[in-house]
């Protein structure tokens, strides 16, 4: 579920059920993927995959982060206790952090691996 850039995105029960949508999308977006068969080798993402899980992931964060104030709750916050509703919450706006770190892990690690071998292709031409 994509949000318009014009629309104020309103924090619901349901946002913690769809971060699992963001991590299965996320998994598409690594070079390697666990197989289901532990003895089986991983699988390979090919790079148009990868690609496409990226940006998905990129329109997905673009619209809801900007819209999205989270901020970090304070030990005297974190220790008292809440509804069931606002735990929700909670848990949802910390998977959206972890999940929006993540990605950020992988694009760094992408423009990384490109850079070297950007350069190892230079060293060997020279």
């Amino acid at each position: 579920m994509l949000l318009s850039l014009t629309t104020q995105h309103r924090p619901s029960p349901r946002s913690a059920a769809q971060l699992p949508l963001l991590s299965r999308l996320s998994a598409f977006g690594f070079a390697t993927v666990p197989n289901p068969e532990p003895s089986a080798p991983k699988i390979t993402n090919p790079v148009s995959i990868r690609a496409l899980a990226i940006m998905s992931l990129l329109a997905v964060f673009k619209d809801v982060i900007p819209g999205y104030r989270i901020r970090e709750l304070t030990a005297a916050e974190e220790a008292e206790k809440v509804r069931e509703e606002v735990r929700r919450l909670r848990d949802g706006e910390a998977g959206l952090v972890r999940a929006y770190a993540g990605y950020l892990k992988m694009l760094e690690r992408e423009i990384k691996g490109r850079w070297l071998a950007t350069a190892r292709r230079a060293r060997r031409r020279s």
